[in-house]
């Protein structure tokens, strides 16, 4: 299935993908192709200034979940943007989310980020009845019993990375209202560093495969929540 914006935004869709394929690059950057990231790379695709300031057709739990996993250290500029392109694309329009559409995306992210994206950590670390458990449940508990047993088994950096998921999953349960769900620290920005400690720890470097999984996990809950929306 074609990705599509959130809402409206179609015409953006080819010249975005151009001008993200030239590749994207960790923190703010210059208004040119590939020496920007991936909000600098919307500014210039809808013809807005270049500023840290981003478009306000982005919410705000969307952009903090982008700029995490835009500045994550990917393996290069090129697997940043082929990584990213997508969430670029499915996140415009995305300031339109109703509170009840923004519980949704925030809890699918939560949940994605316990069952695809953790376990990856854990099989990495051998502690595969956790990661299986994960899997299962894509719950807050089930993160938090992955950190006791890589913590238990002197697993730092999957004990960090169960300890993010966890608390991202547990943000997402209790932040329902409005005000919660569209502050700058949100579920969605708790989910995005669980990501980025997966991939900045992990034991194999150049394995983007957490962040592009994260990235996925989002597109989908955009998809999710505006077909549920209609």
């Amino acid at each position: 299935m074609p990705i599509k914006p959130f809402f409206n935004y179609e015409s953006k869709i080819k010249p975005l993908r151009e001008y993200i394929r030239h590749g994207l690059t960790s923190g703010w950057g210059k208004p040119e192709p590939g020496r920007g990231c991936v909000e600098a790379a919307v500014n210039v695709v809808l013809g807005l200034p270049h500023k840290e300031s981003p478009v306000s057709c982005v919410g705000e739990p969307d952009l903090t979940f982008a700029i995490y996993l835009n500045d994550a250290p990917w393996s290069s500029d090129a697997a940043r943007a082929e990584g990213m392109v997508d969430l670029a694309i499915a996140h415009l329009g995305s300031a339109t989310m109703t509170p009840a559409q923004r519980e949704k995306w925030v809890r699918y992210i939560a949940e994605g980020i316990i069952k695809r994206v953790l376990p990856m950590a854990l099989r990495a670390s051998e502690l595969i009845q956790e990661a299986q458990r994960c899997e299962e449940e894509g719950t807050a508990k089930a993160a938090r019993a992955a950190e006791e047993a890589a913590l238990s088994a002197d697993k730092v950096w999957a004990m960090r990375a169960a300890a993010n998921a966890a608390k991202a999953a547990e943000r997402a349960q209790r932040h329902a209202s409005e005000a919660a769900a569209c502050s700058a620290w949100s579920p969605a920005g708790a989910a995005a560093l669980c990501a980025v400690v997966l991939w900045a720890t992990a034991p194999s470097p150049g394995n983007d495969a957490p962040l592009r999984e994260a990235a996925k996990i989002a597109v989908e809950a955009y998809e999710l929540v505006r077909e549920k929306g209609k």
